[in-house]
């Protein structure tokens, strides 16, 4: 995750919640939304589990995101790049730290 403004995310990073889904009856189609990234089910769905973060942040972090605070040029460069150029963009910067 590349942020352009890290005093802006603090002070909106309210943090928020994660519900763990079933994978019964979920199915996504590839031509659709997301594709394979967008999973979805006709039926309702009683969450499995719920967890509460104080923080979007440590959130991401405790799920093994790697967080990259930058500044509006850079962000602008990253933005240029094309995807398979991210990873060595980003090699040369160091994630925030839990």
């Amino acid at each position: 995750m590349v942020i352009s403004d890290r005093e802006r995310f603090y002070k909106s990073d309210k943090g928020g919640v994660i519900y763990l889904l079933p994978a019964k009856n979920f199915s996504h189609n590839e031509k659709k939304g997301l594709g394979i990234y967008e999973w979805t089910s006709r039926k309702n769905v009683i969450p499995l589990a719920k967890l509460s973060f104080p923080s979007a942040l440590e959130a991401m972090q405790n799920f093994g995101v790697k967080v990259y605070f930058v500044n509006k040029k850079q962000f602008k460069n990253f933005l240029s790049l094309l995807g398979e150029q991210w990873n060595d963009y980003l090699k040369n910067l160091n994630p925030e730290l839990p």
